[in-house]
């Protein structure tokens, strides 16, 4: 595939995290649930803002234009490859999560 649609409103976790792992493209439109958020969350860790739409037509204009324009894709996907250690190798959240396990044993 060259890009994929993140589902509105419910949007995409796992199949975002897939997609990122083979540095592609998810076109997404943040919906004010928590379940419609976690690609617009990864893409603001990672620091890459194009493919987040900000209505319904930036959504189709954001998703035509990506699966066009093979350079900007390219760039994209770089940024995507560049940057995805972010989100697969980020050690803070580790840390978070053994020290609340600590302070809920004591």
């Amino acid at each position: 595939m060259d890009i994929i649609l993140d589902s509105y409103p419910f949007g995409g976790c796992n199949t975002s995290l897939d997609a990122f792992n083979f540095n592609k493209i998810v076109i997404t439109l943040p919906s004010e649930k928590l379940n419609g958020r976690f690609t617009f969350g990864f893409y603001k860790k990672m620091e890459i803002h194009e493919p987040i739409a900000i209505d319904a037509n930036d959504y189709v204009y954001k998703a035509v234009k990506f699966a066009n324009d093979i350079k900007l894709r390219e760039q994209i996907e770089n940024k995507i490859k560049d940057k995805k250690y972010l989100l697969f190798e980020e050690k803070e959240s580790i840390e978070t999560w053994k020290e609340m396990l600590i302070n809920l044993s004591s």
